[in-house]
């Protein structure tokens, strides 16, 4: 598949793959995270259910327009460096 994306965070005692990160943008695919624990040489799998990241955002944005859920709060770096 065109666009495919695999990223590795690295931790003090674990690694972790998200494999095929982009492919949600193209209709419902599972979110597969591989967590392999450095310290203990053991892997766990995370399988999260199908999802669209367009639909997704386009369902959230429905919803805060229509005030059935709250918007994401949207801080001000101004506020926060204050002189």
């Amino acid at each position: 598949m065109p666009n495919n994306a695999t990223h590795w965070l690295e931790f003090e005692r674990a690694r972790v793959r998200i494999s095929g990160f982009f492919k949600p943008c193209y209709g419902d695919y599972k979110i597969i995270i591989q967590v392999e624990h450095t310290e203990e040489g053991t892997t766990d799998k995370l399988v999260y259910s199908p999802q669209n990241y367009y639909v997704n955002q386009l369902r959230f944005l429905a919803e805060v327009l229509e005030g059935t859920k709250e918007n994401i709060p949207y801080p001000n770096p101004m506020n926060e460096w204050q002189l």
